[in-house]
């Protein structure tokens, strides 16, 4: 059996462990495009022995569909084709990166994709309109200048970071399971980095065991929405970064929120479980009333605002408070 036990019993406890969150993946045997189709493996005649002659071979609108088989390459996918795995006992791509997307249009399903140096399994660069879905990928999915890109229902585990985007706006980043990113020493393992990346949705995911779930730095605009967050060190820290909408997630004991000189950032509506907590650090103006708290239910009932400590000034040694003034008195029913 060629798939690494670790791998299998890590994926077991992903469909079983998380409460309201479904890890089916989509069929990964659907053509998703109406061209000619190329096969990878197999016993078909004619059939090609690697992903990357199959792509070179094809056109804009074919799907190269790849049996079930370790793939040692180094995939670089130029066009907008389909890059299919055989459904069941996914096809294993293992490079650094695994696959590179340097054009638009582009669609990868069905796959284990690994990096054998601990790097990037996936990396984009200056390309758009991807869809990356129902694979699972360890290490590193890496966007540089990449917008619209669709990567979702997905099961990302291990390495230093799930995903890492660097100027890249506008990503749909949602329904994965986002796992084990650790590392045993500063810079934490984070689920998601956000660097110079705006207006992307960062949706209904789990992110568990991370040391970090995640990371915004100079990124404003995105929205954070319904996802469930138990991790090591933090769930979500905002740095420099403003604008950004939190609304609707669950925060399991341990969970920091911290902004780092950000503002305007609504954190609204969110269970904020007993043991989390929030804190800010203001060391430029404005700092009164500089992010909007409201209406959190923060583990148990509350007949008064909720105090949120933090600390302002030049170096940030002063103490501060803010508020959220009309915390929940009951935890909402979020669907994740």
């Amino acid at each position: 059996m060629k798939h690494l036990v670790p791998i299998m019993v890590i994926l077991l406890m992903v469909s079983t462990s998380f409460v309201g969150v479904s890890y089916n993946f989509e069929k990964s045997s659907t053509i998703a495009y109406d061209g000619n189709i190329l096969y990878v493996g197999g016993s078909g005649p004619g059939n090609y022995t690697k992903i990357q002659d199959a792509i070179d071979n094809a056109s804009d609108g074919d799907t190269v569909f790849v049996y079930s088989y370790w793939y040692f390459e180094n995939v670089i996918i130029n066009k907008s084709i389909s890059l299919t795995g055989e459904e069941g006992d996914m096809p294993s791509i293992i490079g650094d990166p695994a696959i590179t997307l340097l054009g638009d249009g582009a669609i990868v399903n069905g796959f284990e994709i690994t990096s054998h140096l601990g790097h990037n399994s996936i990396f984009l660069s200056y390309s758009e309109g991807n869809k990356i879905y129902s694979n699972i990928i360890l290490d590193c999915i890496s966007f540089v200048y990449s917008n619209n890109n669709k990567v979702y229902d997905n099961v990302l585990l291990q390495g230093q970071n799930g995903m890492h985007l660097q100027k890249s706006n506008n990503n749909y980043l949602c329904y994965n399971s986002i796992l084990e990113h650790r590392e045993q020493s500063e810079p934490y393992g984070c689920g998601i980095i956000l660097e110079d990346s705006d207006f992307s949705d960062i949706s209904y995911n789990n992110f568990s065991d991370n040391d970090v779930g995640i990371w915004c730095i100079n990124s404003n605009e995105n929205e954070i929405n319904r996802n469930i967050f138990s991790n090591y060190h933090g769930s979500i820290s905002l740095e420099q970064s403003d604008k950004n909408n939190i609304l609707e997630n669950i925060f399991f004991s341990g969970n920091n929120i911290h902004l780092y000189n950000s503002y305007k950032n609504s954190i609204n509506y969110n269970n904020i479980y007993n043991g989390a907590n929030a804190y800010f650090t203001y060391t430029s103006f404005p700092f009164l009333f500089a992010n909007n708290w409201n209406n959190n239910y923060w583990g148990k009932s509350l007949f008064h605002p909720k105090i949120i400590f933090g600390s302002i000034g030049i170096i940030g040694l002063i103490p501060w408070i803010n508020f959220d003034w009309h915390p929940a008195k009951e935890p909402y029913p979020i669907g994740v």
